[in-house]
């Protein structure tokens, strides 16, 4: 029996993420093989979920889905500042005794978690899937600049002591080197985009340690097109994701707004579902005076989950995904593809990657509401345009085609088979729960 542990940075459960989505479904899937066990160990800061005198509980009596309660670490390193949980994870390595450690992050876990494992499993494997740019970029990861939001293509000490000008040059040296010493016990790093693995070949991850496979999201239900009487326009969009000025949504409300000066534009809606801003202050009082000032074509309709996607899909026409970084793989493009959805991108990062102008989406210049303004007016006037991209849009990979590509990765043969989910080990004795 094979035994792989996901590590994540978050349970799906209590906080929605991409990223806690992605790991959580290849744990799902790892489940149904026959020959493996799969066990899913998730970090949280809540504790109403944790047990005194340990980091670690089982989750909702899951004993194959564990809680890792981590509230120390050091934002700048990624280090593990509590001894205790160090020793404890150590513990618990010790007796899984797994065959693959897959993680999913490191952020708010630690990166002397990679070493814990190669020291007490050193024959274990060690997988790591890169989300985002944080290691390379101390500004959330983000790869743009911390005054106007400038895309940076690569980082420097130079020119990351120039953004946080707090910080000496030398630190964010010091800072490159310890994160790279713990990336040397990774075996292999999993890149969901080209331009990110470029991104870490540039900064220092070994060429043939970093290999390119798309993420595995979860298995969705189709949504059906949008019912339009005789002489109606595709002319619902929507926005889907964080209110973030990262992700774009200034262009996007300022490109509809612009949209106002052309009568024929009176059809077009923009519904955005989300979070609501909550960073800096005055992007969310920006955000609340344009709501008000568009009470008709514009309709902020909040936060949504994973389940509601399918529904919310099925009210609208397109997709627009105008972020003002690099992205890397944004779910939200798979998630409108699976739905038959074409997506309206800026032409940066992976957006530009996972789109194909005028085959399956379309391009904008990053940042330019009026470029975005023009293309919205332009898609939606164009009333075969929306058929002609939705016929293009590729159907989903055949799954155990993708479980077979992560079991190569995890240097595992190919001998599993799929069946039922297998019985879940009894862990509580690994977490302490007693």
């Amino acid at each position: 029996m094979t035994r792989v542990l996901i590590i994540s940075h978050g349970h799906p459960e209590i906080h929605p993420g991409g990223a806690e989505i992605v790991a959580y479904t290849l744990f799902e899937e790892l489940k149904k093989l026959r020959g493996v066990e799969a066990f899913f160990l998730a970090r949280t800061d809540d504790p109403g979920h944790r047990r005194s005198g340990t980091h670690f509980s089982t989750f909702f009596n899951r004993p194959d889905e564990i809680l890792l309660h981590s509230t120390e670490t050091d934002p700048f390193l990624f280090s593990q500042l509590s001894e205790t949980l160090l020793k404890e994870f150590a513990e618990f390595i010790e007796q899984l005794q797994p065959d693959v450690v897959h993680f999913h992050h490191y952020f708010h876990v630690g990166l002397e978690l990679f070493a814990i494992v190669r020291r007490v499993c050193p024959n274990c494997r060690i997988v790591v899937t890169l989300h985002e740019y944080l290691a390379i970029c101390n500004n959330n990861g983000q790869m743009v600049k911390t005054e106007g939001l400038a895309l940076c293509s690569q980082a420097t000490p130079a020119a990351c002591a120039g953004c946080f000008p707090e910080t000496p040059s030398t630190a964010f040296f010091m800072r490159q080197l310890f994160i790279q010493a713990h990336f040397e016990r990774v075996d292999l790093f999993i890149a969901p985009s080209e331009f990110l693995r470029e991104r870490y070949v540039e900064w220092g991850v070994p060429e043939n340690k970093i290999v390119l496979l798309k993420y595995l999201l979860p298995k969705m239900e189709h949504a059906e097109p949008r019912p339009i009487a005789k002489g109606e326009k595709r002319s619902v969009f929507a926005f889907f994701g964080q209110l973030t000025p990262y992700k774009g949504i200034r262009v996007l409300v300022e490109a509809f707004e612009l949209l106002e000066q052309w009568e024929d534009a009176e059809q077009l809606r923009l519904l955005i579902f989300g979070t609501p801003p909550i960073f800096p202050p005055d992007f969310k009082k920006w955000f609340d005076d344009f709501l008000e000032r568009n009470p008709k074509r514009i309709s902020y309709l909040g936060p949504y989950g994973r389940k509601d996607v399918p529904r919310l899909m099925a009210s609208i026409d397109w997709v627009v995904v105008p972020s003002e970084w690099w992205e890397n793989a944004p779910i939200v493009i798979e998630e409108a593809f699976a739905h038959g959805r074409p997506v309206i991108c800026s032409d940066i990062g992976g957006m530009a990657e996972k789109v194909e102008d005028g085959v399956d989406g379309l391009h904008f210049q990053a940042g330019n509401p009026h470029a975005l303004a023009s293309l919205i007016r332009e898609s939606s006037a164009r009333v075969s345009l929306w058929d002609e991209l939705t016929k293009r849009i590729g159907v989903q990979t055949n799954r155990s085609s993708e479980i077979k590509d992560y079991l190569r990765l995890y240097g595992l043969k190919s001998g599993y088979e799929f069946g039922e989910e297998n019985s879940r080990a009894a862990l509580q004795v690994l977490v302490r729960n007693s």
